[in-house]
């Protein structure tokens, strides 16, 4: 009989929850007040436990759920940190957990409906919402455990309304006997235990953790500092440092990069065909914590590990932070019937493993204020939209603004905090679908309809998504956290939509990340200045003709990793030819099959493309030498991705010997390197991408600074 992924992992999870109901001991008050929670009908039906972090409240609330379910009871768990602080969002998040249907009305089914709520101070921004909005719609017999770093509002305890129906507990860490139960069925002996108890001041996650460097044969210093967060850090830094095997370390990073990880996934990263073994390892870490979709970090180790990652190994953020993205977008383009908010959660956690490139830092805001949320447009919005428009784009823009959402009712999407105030919006126009009038009116769209009628082609069926206005409250900031809304919408838009041909937006020409545009793959369209209200704007697309969305979305992570990164500038013959990044990275594929083919080299457009006279200094020779110095700049640039830790030894490897040192047979290669051939060839194409995006940006940054 053979087991799917799937049953699989459901048989890890439950290994994992059964080896955490062994470990579970003390907390016997928290667990007689909670007899009393679930079985009688007098107790406030709120309850909050608050400690700091690490201090157990997690594995508290999976001990309540395991005792519920002895009960025939239905317990709902969900962690607030794994969702956006934002009404819609918890909301959605609510239904999930119940099993996609609405919340109240399953709590109204349930005798008895249990909630517990982990990590609630992520939602500390909607505790007005929650207390006023959403809580009084549910029914009365629902019972509540908030689990939170921080201290609930006095309005909780002193609010007539509330103060009966709520009660705050704090946690304290477990005492010299609790600490040595759960040593002893950790098979620790009690006097090695004793020296774990003092330095782990009690609290679980750093006992757990102790544990595990004890259990993995290392030894520990007698003292660590005395706070929790630096008893943390020192605990996670012996971890580490001192782990078995490097492809353990690996796994821990790959696990710190990404919101979420599964076995899939981590394969992905650590560029490896069997991540199993690495995978239970790491779900039986003290720190890790097993979910029904994969494993996540806890908080506070994740804070410790995330600051360390660069200085622990050089380059290796950059790789896996790729080739997190790319898995991601494989299963979006192999995925056919996504919904809108789940490619929108794909693509957020794409852009969270890239939270550390330099280009996602400067003009993206993946932390402050994620209470904002999309929503459709309102007609009470209209003084405070049109207010906004008006001062950040003036009247004449108005106007235009005013002019498509009476003719294309539902184009407009809204930004809204938790008060429901409009933070900004975006006005999108689907240009096939636009009456012939119209579109010849507004000076932007009819720009536009030109161009796709005379330069793209453009045939019935096409799809071509125009974002025609978009403004924020605060216009000027260029990582503003609306901002980062709105383009994550167009990303997720881009990465769902049908039969795309172009998508298109419009720029204020003096948008600071404008000059970033064509590094992101994002081209002006030539002819389409227009001043209007005063101010001058440009027209911005992707032509899905000539880069796919899934081959562009690929590509991103290698442009907002390499911003920044080329090489010091040189000068550029400024006849040299000028390439697209389409037709760049086809020359790097067709110079590598077929370097060692003089005669068909010639016409390759790279040997006067400006790329010899900045890396080789050789401009203006003859034909052959210009081969040759293409081959060293490959030569040499394939050397610099692995000083810098961008790519792995074993792909350059594979690299240099099927093409740069000419034909090999690629099965009898793959044998001698003792990897499979998909895997080879997996490597290959892989290095092959890498050493054209690195060798782009070098292009382009050589033929800007020109």
């Amino acid at each position: 009989m053979t087991l799917d992924v799937h049953e699989i992992s459901n048989a890890l999870a439950r290994r994992i929850t059964s080896a955490r109901g062994q470990a579970f001991v003390g907390r016997q008050s928290e667990m007689d007040r909670w007899q009393s929670f679930v079985a009688s009908d007098d107790v406030a039906p709120l309850w909050f436990i608050v400690g700091p972090g690490g201090i157990g409240k997690s594995m508290l609330l999976h001990a309540f759920a395991a005792d519920a379910e002895l009960r025939g009871l239905t317990p709902l768990y969900l962690d607030a940190a794994h969702v956006p602080p934002n009404p819609p969002a918890v909301i959605e998040a609510l239904t999930a957990v119940t099993g996609s249907r609405d919340f109240a009305a399953y709590c109204q089914q349930q005798e008895t409906p249990l909630l517990l709520l982990d990590t609630c101070e992520a939602w500390a921004g909607l505790e007005t919402w929650f207390r006023e909005a959403l809580l009084p719609d549910l029914p009365g017999h629902l019972r509540i455990v908030f689990a939170t770093r921080q201290e609930p509002s006095t309005t909780w305890r002193t609010d007539p309304g509330w103060q009966s129906l709520t009660t705050v507990s704090h946690l304290a860490a477990l005492d010299a006997t609790e600490c040595a139960a759960y040593l002893w069925r950790r098979h620790i002996h009690p006097e090695r235990g004793a020296g774990l108890i003092n330095l782990s001041q009690g609290y679980p996650l750093a006992l757990a953790l102790a544990a595990d460097i004890v259990a993995s044969g290392q030894h520990l210093p007698v003292s660590l500092a005395d706070a929790d967060d630096s008893l943390l850090r020192g605990l996670l830094d012996r971890f580490t440092q001192e782990a078995r095997e490097d492809s353990q370390l690996q796994a821990l990073d790959a696990l710190t990069i990404v919101r979420e990880l599964n076995q899939s996934l981590l394969a992905a990263m650590l560029e490896i065909d069997h991540a199993g073994p690495l995978y239970q390892w790491l779900s039986r870490l003290s720190f890790v914590e097993q979910r029904e979709t994969g494993i996540v970090m806890h908080q506070l180790a994740r804070e410790v590990l995330w600051a360390d990652i660069s200085s622990r190994a050089s380059g290796r953020y950059t790789v896996f932070a790729r080739n997190a993205v790319n898995w991601i977008v494989d299963r979006l383009e192999a995925s056919t019937a996504l919904t809108w908010h789940q490619a929108a959660g794909l693509a957020a956690d794409a852009m969270y493993a890239l939270r550390a490139a330099p280009l996602v830092r400067e003009y993206m805001n993946l932390d402050a204020d994620q209470s904002l949320y999309l929503d459709a447009w309102h007609e009470d919005d209209a003084t405070e939209a049109h207010a906004m428009i008006a001062r950040h784009e003036g009247e004449e823009s108005l106007y235009w603004f005013r002019f498509w959402q009476a003719r294309v009712p539902g184009s407009t999407v809204v930004i809204r905090d938790v008060d429901r105030r409009v933070r900004g919006l975006f006005l999108k126009l689907n240009m096939e679908n636009l009456a012939p009038e119209d579109r010849q009116a507004d000076p932007m769209t009819r720009i536009l309809w030109q161009a796709l009628e005379t330069q793209f082609d453009f045939a019935p069926g096409d799809h071509v998504p125009f974002i025609r206005h978009w403004v924020t409250h605060d216009y000027a900031v260029s990582n503003s956290p609306e901002k980062t809304i709105i383009l994550m919408a167009i990303h997720t838009y881009n990465l769902v939509a049908r039969h795309l041909r172009l998508s298109a937006q419009v720029f204020d020409e003096a948008t600071e990340w404008q000059p970033l545009a064509a590094s992101l793959g994002i081209h002006l369209l030539e002819g389409s200045d227009t001043v209007i209200g005063g101010k001058d704007w440009q027209i911005y697309y992707n032509d899905w003709h000539v880069e796919s969305p899934p081959h562009y979305y690929h590509l991103l992570a290698d442009r907002m990793l390499g911003i920044g990164d080329g090489q010091p500038a040189k000068t550029v013959d400024t006849g040299a030819r000028s390439l697209g990044e389409s037709a760049f990275r086809q020359a790097v594929d067709d110079a590598l099959k077929h370097l060692h083919e003089p005669e068909r080299m010639q016409e390759n457009p790279l040997l006067d493309s400006g790329i010899l006279q900045c890396r080789g200094g050789a401009g203006g020779t003859d034909t052959a030498t210009q081969v040759q110095v293409l081959e060293q700049v490959l030569r040499n640039t394939l050397a610099y991705l692995v000083d810098s830790g961008s790519m792995e030894a074993r792909k350059a490897e594979i690299l240099r010997r099927v093409w740069l040192d000419g034909p090999v047979n690629r099965s009898q290669l793959a044998r001698s390197m003792h990897i499979s051939y998909s895997t080879l060839r997996r490597y290959l194409l892989g290095a092959q991408k890498m050493l054209a995006t690195q060798l782009w940006l070098d292009y382009r940054n050589d033929s800007t600074r020109s």
